[in-house]
């Protein structure tokens, strides 16, 4: 009948709108979709738009993502926004340094993966990660393997083996880099850089980092995408006492928008101020999955010593 029209489903109700020529229109700031601007009308982020029934409606999250299908309706897309291990297994040759490990990290959840030198936890990072492939098992990333992401860099930031960086190249100059390569905005480097506090090292080469500024630009190039997941292979090594504080403020931030967040250490003194939950892996084997408290709880009142001399520490 040549007029135009839109299902809004809103908080209250599904109105159909019609109307003949609209003066102005707006664009959707995700789908780049025209909108018609009739008074009363708010954006889709403003109104709660969801793609459900009326009954079942609920104003979307921060991450929640938005599309439009052909008949102009609006999807919201509810990531589960979690890290899963679903029994990883990994073998080099006939040494085996993962063993059927499984776990789960929800959003909003900081989980600690700790483990002595050598327990397995990098090789299940990178297995995670799509960096090693799993002899058995699956890693999945918001339900998906990592190669499977459609911009794995907006929804997963890591860090693993460092930040990676040429020393020759400034701090700036390498986020630009990693920015560009990703299809992420230029403007993000500088706002990741006062996010760890290197705004003032900006200018400078990395070769004269101390080890506690290469950890913050790695922490930095993990957060360039804004990403839903993180990954962090101890992120507190080579920090100073500040610096370790720093880094659970910043890890407590994160968790708190809503990411899911997996932190290895090989000390649980070093998580037992921010973790959620602690998966503790020994010799390639899960040996604990559990919340802080009941692993505390179990061990109430036990003390472990080891020495050299059993004979003469009894005595």
């Amino acid at each position: 009948d040549g007029r135009n029209r839109f299902l809004l489903v809103t908080r209250n109700a599904v109105h159909e709108v019609r109307h003949q020529r609209p003066q102005r229109s707006c664009r959707h700031p995700v789908t780049e979709c025209p909108l018609p601007l009739i008074p009363g009308f708010r954006r889709p982020r403003e109104a709660g738009i969801l793609d459900s029934p009326p009954g079942d409606l609920r104003r979307p999250t921060r991450r929640n993502h938005l599309h439009v299908n052909a008949s102009s309706r609006i999807v919201v897309n509810m990531r589960s926004q979690k890290i899963e291990a679903r029994s990883l297994t990994k073998a080099f040759g006939d040494r085996t340094v993962v063993d059927d490990v499984s776990f789960t990290v929800p959003a909003g959840n900081i989980t600690g993966f700790v483990g002595a030198n050598g327990a397995g936890k990098t090789t299940t990072m990178r297995m995670l990660l799509g960096l090693v492939a799993p002899t058995a098992g699956s890693a999945l990333l918001n339900g998906q393997r990592y190669r499977e992401l459609e911009s794995p860099r907006r929804q997963v930031g890591a860090v693993v083996d460092g930040a990676g960086a040429h020393p020759g190249h400034t701090a700036r100059a390498h986020l630009t880099i990693m920015a560009t390569a990703a299809d992420l905005p230029v403007r993000r480097v500088d706002e990741v850089l006062g996010l760890v506090e290197l705004t003032e090292h900006a200018s400078r080469r990395i070769g004269g980092f101390s080890m506690g500024m290469l950890q913050r630009l790695a922490l930095a190039g993990a957060l360039l995408g804004d990403p839903e997941v993180l990954i962090l292979d101890e992120p507190v090594n080579g920090l100073d006492p500040p610096g370790i504080l720093w880094v659970r403020d910043l890890l407590r931030r994160l968790a708190g928008e809503g990411r899911a967040l997996l932190v290895s250490s090989h000390l649980l003194g070093e998580l037992a101020e921010v973790a959620h939950r602690v998966v503790i892996i020994d010799q390639g084997r899960l040996v604990a999955d559990m919340s802080l408290e009941e692993l505390l709880a179990g061990r109430a009142g036990v003390v472990e010593l080891r020495c050299a001399d059993t004979a003469r520490m009894i005595r």
